[in-house]
């Protein structure tokens, strides 16, 4: 079987005596630990492999992330204190598994690579033979993970990894053990082995061996941990519900950052001072407009281990799998369009123009789909796409005279994701032209 290393960086190998695990145990460990405001992670997505971004299918635990960038969550959310739901993976039965005082903050995209301590995963094309990825990890103030693309080939999955491929996935869960302060382990079955396959996705899941030594940094997960059990969203607020919250203004609510950030900056999105009602299990605050779709937080006062919360997944309210608005301006446009699916990267987006109302019968329909939404009076009526924005796509067809049906693909590229247009039907003959209502439409992931 070929089998590569995957390798700490120098700089980990050096303090890698620093810390030894009881005699008993085949973890090892690396010297210090991720202090609580380090338990974040960003991507700079600069991945060139042709498998490494392919995957458009959402997860709504993962809610945002496709491609490369959900799988490398997946891969240190495996870490975290307890599964985020029991629905897992595609094949996982769940993801979260360790059991301690520890767990992974997701803070979406980064600028670039950034440095040493900056918590931030991406490629790199100039490693040495045979390193499939390395951590720099000055461990308490933070790391750096590289993947060695100019070695082997990376792939996202989420599942049924070609052997031509690395697991993107899995080379995460690996390497963000290093991150948090393991070394390697001499355990069969441990994700913390020095050595991976490609094809291999078992290092996706964290073994008992490795649960042991994240326990034996972090402490096994504490009665007096805040736990997040639910959140909902209405009317621009979140309410998060859970228990062990500070009573007092002292607990902070963390977001995931709705916008690429910098690499040096703390792209956490936080809000101080809140307190909770019911006895610690319920807190309510005003989404932040720089918060996207991610995870939510609770640190209560102080900053041990036992003092932040399990990272839940939320959209926000954000439609995840997509949607379509029906508008129509000022009304004055004949409500003749509609989708009949919602509009998903990868997918086909049906959707159907009504022509039997045309002036004398229609010759043509079609539809208009571009970026960016407008309000025009034309003589056939209220234009409501934007013309001048970047083109979606634009269909047209002979017309049967009643229910003519359209369909367009949006192309699977997970970049897409959340993108906005506007679609907006018409009929056309000789004579006329009509124009239809158009519905708002936000590209989703197929589930």
């Amino acid at each position: 079987m070929n089998k590569k290393q995957l390798l700490l960086s120098t700089v980990a190998l050096g303090c890698a005596a620093m810390l030894l695990a009881p005699a008993e145990a085949s973890f090892s460990t690396i010297g210090g630990s991720l202090g609580v405001g380090q338990r974040d992670i960003r991507v700079f997505n600069n991945f060139s492999d042709v498998g490494s971004n392919n995957n458009v299918r959402g997860f709504p635990d993962f809610p945002g992330a496709l491609g490369a960038e959900q799988a490398i969550w997946k891969g240190a959310a495996e870490w975290s204190s307890a599964a985020r739901s029991p629905s897992g993976g595609i094949d996982q039965p769940e993801i979260g598994n360790g059991g301690a005082n520890f767990d992974v903050l997701w803070l979406g995209n980064a600028n670039g690579v950034g440095g040493t301590n900056d918590n931030i995963v991406s490629a790199i094309n100039t490693c040495g033979g045979g390193i499939i990825a390395f951590t720099e990890t000055p461990i308490s103030n933070g790391w750096k993970i590289r993947y060695c693309d100019n070695n082997f080939a990376f792939a996202d999955g989420p599942a049924n990894i070609s052997t031509i491929f690395f697991d993107l996935q899995g080379v995460m869960t690996h390497e963000y053990g290093h991150a948090l302060g393991l070394g390697h382990s001499t355990c069969g079955g441990a994700t913390m082995l020095p050595s991976g396959s490609p094809g291999s996705e078992a290092e996706r899941s964290i073994s008992p061996d490795d649960i042991n030594g994240l326990q034996f940094i972090y402490g096994a997960m504490s009665g007096i941990k805040p736990v997040i059990s639910n959140v909902s969203t209405a009317g621009g607020n979140i309410t998060i519900t859970g228990t062990g919250f500070d009573a007092a203004a002292t607990n902070e609510v963390w977001f995931t950052n709705g916008s690429v950030t910098g690499t040096s900056a703390d792209a956490r999105v936080r809000i101080f001072n809140v307190a909770s009602t019911g006895g610690g299990t319920s807190i309510t605050v005003a989404i932040p407009a720089s918060a996207g779709m991610g995870d939510v937080m609770v640190k209560n006062a102080g900053g041990m281990n036992t003092d932040l919360s399990n990272a839940f997944p939320t959209t926000l309210g954000e439609p995840l799998f997509g949607a379509s608005v029906f508008t129509n301006g000022s009304g004055s446009n004949p409500a003749c369009f509609m989708s009949t699916s919602l509009p998903q990267l990868g997918q086909p987006f049906n959707m159907q123009v009504d022509a039997s109302g045309h002036p004398g019968g229609a010759g043509f329909s079609g539809v208009l789909v571009y970026a960016g939404s407008a309000l025009i009076p034309i003589a056939a009526g209220e234009l409501l796409v934007n013309l001048g924005s970047p083109q979606y796509g634009f269909l047209i067809g002979p017309s049967g005279g009643g229910i003519d049906p359209y369909s367009v693909t949006p192309v699977a590229n997970p970049s897409f994701l959340g993108a906005q247009a506007t679609a907006q039907g018409f009929t056309f003959s000789l004579t006329s032209t009509v124009l239809c209502n158009a519905e708002s439409i936000t590209l989703g992931a197929a589930p």
